[in-house]
């Protein structure tokens, strides 16, 4: 038994070598990607009401979830969601999408025609990231 578990702690000790000292950045989250970016909001909303705002971001297996920012007026709101890359030795990292939900409460305090900007970037071109801002409009009721 002893054996066996410490065989299991000298593979992973191993494993943690390989992947070497970790190296991460926030950048600003991909919300395009050979398409249109997928956010989820209300079409409609009462003045005053809080409601959810929810946008995806993709990588791959070298980007994990970060963080999001929010700021919201009377009837605008901006979000900008970020994630971590990790800059791997050799720069490899698998192919396979991950996508992450970064998710924000709004309230638009007036009625009217509500617009959120979401500020991303479109990786559509391989090799390239442009910066880009996406917006939807939500019909604020009195």
């Amino acid at each position: 038994m002893k054996k066996a578990l410490l065989g299991g702690l000298l593979l992973v000790a191993a494993c943690s070598d390989l992947a070497g000292p970790e190296n991460r950045q926030l950048e600003l989250g991909t919300i395009v990607l050979g398409g249109n970016a997928r956010i989820e909001a209300p079409t409609q909303v009462g003045a005053g009401e809080s409601f959810e705002v929810v946008v995806y971001t993709y990588g791959s297996s070298c980007y994990s979830f970060g963080k999001t920012e929010a700021m919201s007026g009377i009837r605008e709101a901006v979000i900008r969601p970020f994630d971590w890359v990790e800059q791997t030795e050799g720069g490899l990292c698998f192919m396979e999408l991950r996508e992450f939900a970064h998710t924000v409460e709004v309230t638009f305090n007036l009625p009217g025609t509500g617009v959120i900007q979401v500020q991303g970037l479109d990786r559509t071109t391989p090799g390239q990231a442009d910066t880009v801002w996406v917006e939807r409009a939500v019909e604020v009721l009195p």
